[in-house]
């Protein structure tokens, strides 16, 4: 019996290059190159308020595009 592989090579390579991506730009985020980053914040808090506020604008959108009456924030 020939065991197979959870992940091929492709997959592999594809998740740590968005692993790597995700670093990259928490490194921006933190050093404050992004724009719209509060400065004053420290580099922790400037990353969670970018996810923060990331999530909040994706959650929004995607009700405003299914036409939901309502918008719920987390």
């Amino acid at each position: 019996m020939v065991a197979i592989p959870i992940l091929d090579t492709s997959e592999l390579k594809a998740h740590l290059s968005l692993l790597r991506a995700f670093y990259d730009l928490k490194s921006q985020v933190e050093n404050g190159n992004e724009p719209g980053c509060a400065h004053t914040l420290s580099p922790e808090k400037r990353w969670k308020s970018f996810v923060q506020a990331s999530v909040e604008k994706c959650v929004v959108s995607e009700s405003t595009s299914r036409g939901d009456a309502e918008i719920s924030l987390l």
